[in-house]
């Protein structure tokens, strides 16, 4: 869980005694996501804080792997395959590389001229951008 006042916390959910409870596991108040839901990649968690930084953190044990980058304070985040993409309110997409060694900018498009609020979309082989005026699909390459 990631709240802009309360920092990004893990909680295990079990059951017991016929009743779900949530244990609390870490908390760091070093990275507070703005707006923006973090998504997990194997043992590792990734996303936008509020000054618009993008942060990987252990799921172990909430250790920082490494922060870096600068993107604006509302962005939307997914992983497909092995990189990050990254869509700015502002319609600037970045891919980087989803590993924990690092921050690896793999490269970045203007790919809307409006506002982009909605969530990124992967479909049937295309990559779709909502904004303010409309959708756009972009062909992914395909793999081999």
């Amino acid at each position: 869980i990631s709240s802009f006042h309360q920092g990004t916390r893990a909680l295990r959910v079990r059951e017991r005694d016929g009743r779900v409870i949530a244990e609390p596991v870490w908390h760091t108040r070093a990275f507070k996501s703005y707006l923006t839901s973090p998504v997990v990649r194997g043992d590792h968690l990734y996303g936008l804080e509020e000054g618009g930084r993008l942060f990987c953190l252990n799921l172990s044990d909430g250790h920082t792997e490494w922060s870096a980058g600068s993107f604006s304070d509302f962005g939307t985040l997914m992983i497909v395959g092995d990189q990050l993409l990254i869509l700015t309110g502002y319609g600037e997409l970045t891919a980087v590389e989803a590993s924990p060694r690092g921050y690896h900018e793999l490269g970045q498009s203007e790919v809307a001229a409006s506002a982009t609020w909605a969530p990124l979309v992967v479909a049937r082989g295309c990559l779709f951008v909502r904004d303010k005026k409309g959708l756009t699909c972009f062909e992914l390459p395909m793999e081999r």
